[in-house]
């Protein structure tokens, strides 16, 4: 069958944006064997330059995960102190004839 022909390869064949990227193939092929080493290489640079270009957005994103921690920690600090109030209980007062003793087992 002539894939040319179905429109099989009609929506990659004929891009239009740059020469470079149509490619026309023969009317009476069944077959297209094409050659993608230069994308291919193309590929590998852009990928050895990615860590230069993403190393200040990961340094960002770990500065602001630290901002974050730490005002977590700071309102987590002020939260305690003010709801616990160290420990102390406000309207409560000491009751006196309290037994201190040591602890009376039960019969």
């Amino acid at each position: 069958s002539n894939f040319t022909k179905l429109g099989i390869f009609s929506n990659f064949t004929q891009i239009g944006i740059d020469s470079n990227l149509s490619m026309v193939f023969p009317s009476e092929a069944d077959f297209v064997s094409v050659d993608c080493a230069s994308d291919y290489a193309i590929a590998q640079e852009e990928l050895k330059k990615l860590p230069e270009e993403l190393e200040p957005l990961a340094e960002a994103s770990m500065f602001f995960a630290l901002m974050v921690l730490a005002g977590c920690i700071v309102i987590c600090g002020i939260c305690c102190c003010c709801l616990c109030g160290g420990g102390r209980r406000s309207g409560y007062s000491k009751i006196g004839g309290v037994y201190a003793g040591p602890p009376v087992e039960a019969k």
